[in-house]
């Protein structure tokens, strides 16, 4: 069980005290209990599981297997984009396609394959935000004359573009309510490479973020799963 309540209280953005005081135990035995082994005389007892599964809000899957899914959770993209208009829109959040040109589409090209989980985030209202994710499903590409048919025949202006990805349906998200995406979570996504002391006053929170997330970034998978985990309930 090692890292999972770790992961799990830095999610909630709380420290070990104050899970300590939510859970009526003291800041060593939460301690404890994020470097616990399974059958070790440190693990938790039923009544610690279930006030960590209600403060969480998560369930004893979530906790208790986290390191198993992780193994198994494929690398992540991070993409941001603009809003283009009715005449582009694009990611197609409809049909689960998303298309780029120029330096985005090889960028995008060199880190997104087959079951890779993409997440779409952007300014709304001065701040940044999660809007969704796909499960890539099947690429395209103007430069394959193999693909040329198909890229024809899509209902989406993503048809404009020289790379094209397309999400699974069963394996993608749309957010009716975006995550927001700020420093604390930034400072979350370890692949980002963001620590605290890169938020200085030379400019404001957001600038410092775009500037780092401007262009695609690969996330490993255990930033994958963690993101996937934040946007369990918001749509």
């Amino acid at each position: 069980m090692t890292n999972k309540i770790k992961f799990y209280r830095k999610s909630n953005s709380l420290s070990q005290s104050e899970l300590a005081k939510k859970m009526g135990v003291s800041q060593k035995r939460i301690s404890q209990l994020e470097n616990s082994m399974p059958n070790s005389s440190t693990e938790p007892s039923l009544t610690e599981i279930i006030k960590l599964l209600t403060i969480f809000n998560c369930n004893f899957e979530d906790l208790f297997e986290f390191k198993r899914r992780n193994s198994e959770m494929p690398n992540g993209v991070l993409v941001k984009y603009k809003h283009r208009g009715p005449e582009h829109v694009d990611p197609d959040f409809t049909y689960l396609v998303y298309g780029d040109t120029g330096k985005r589409a090889v960028r995008l090209k060199n880190i997104v394959e087959i079951g890779t989980i993409v997440f779409f985030h952007t300014n709304i209202g001065g701040s940044d935000y999660i809007t969704g994710y796909f499960e890539v499903e099947k690429i395209l590409q103007k430069s394959n004359a193999n693909d040329h048919k198909e890229i024809e025949e899509l209902i989406s202006d993503a048809k404009k573009d020289e790379f094209i990805i397309i999400g699974k349906r069963d394996g993608s998200k749309i957010l009716t309510s975006p995550l927001l995406f700020d420093k604390n979570l930034a400072l979350k996504l370890t692949s980002l490479d963001i620590t605290e002391e890169y938020f200085d006053q030379s400019s404001s929170d957001l600038s410092k973020l775009t500037s780092k997330t401007r262009e695609h970034r690969k996330l490993s998978s255990a930033d994958t799963a963690a993101l996937k985990q934040m946007c369990v309930g918001r749509g």
